[in-house]
Parts: C-alpha cells; sequence; structure tokens
C-alpha cells in the first residue's frame, strides 16, 4: 500500500470517506470544477475511483480504504441528483 500513500502518510488511510457520509445521512454532492481544477469533464475517472477505490488513471489494483467503496448507482446519484438537490 506505500505506493499509494506516498508522502502524505497514514492519512491516506482515512481519504474520501465516501460510504460513512452517505450511511450517515449527508447529501454527498461531487463535481470536476472544471476548467479550473480538473483536466476534463468527463466523470468517469471519477466515479470509478468511488466504486473501485482505486487511482483510474494508473491501472494499479492497490485499493485506498477499500471499505468506502460504493456501488455504481450510488456514485451515479451523487453526480446526478444529489447535486441538483444540493443546489
Amino acid at each position: 500500500m506505500a505506493s499509494i500513500i506516498g508522502a502524505t502518510g497514514e492519512r491516506a488511510h482515512y481519504y474520501w470517506p465516501i460510504k460513512d457520509l452517505l450511511e450517515s445521512g449527508a447529501n454527498v454532492a461531487i463535481g470536476s470544477d472544471w476548467p479550473s481544477v480538473a483536466g476534463s469533464v468527463n466523470p468517469w475517472p471519477a466515479i470509478k475511483a468511488m466504486v473501485t477505490r482505486r487511482n483510474p488513471f494508473s491501472g494499479s489494483k492497490e485499493a485506498l480504504w477499500p471499505e468506502q467503496a460504493i456501488g455504481l448507482n450510488q456514485a451515479l446519484k451523487i453526480f446526478t441528483v444529489n447535486g441538483a438537490l444540493a443546489y
């Protein structure tokens, strides 16, 4: 797991607790902030990361805090319905 954690140390084990947030009843909404932060408006890499907890660009089989993985339907809702509700 050291290659995923890298310079961020042990705190990386607790990044993006999406499943815990959903289970608490929080309205989790996500977006790309394009063009200021993300290089693309393509949501699929982020959706893949939420479902697999893996880096969608590296092809690595290592997962970061895999217990926080969520289902595809949940990830799609975060990118669509939840964003509208948060507005």
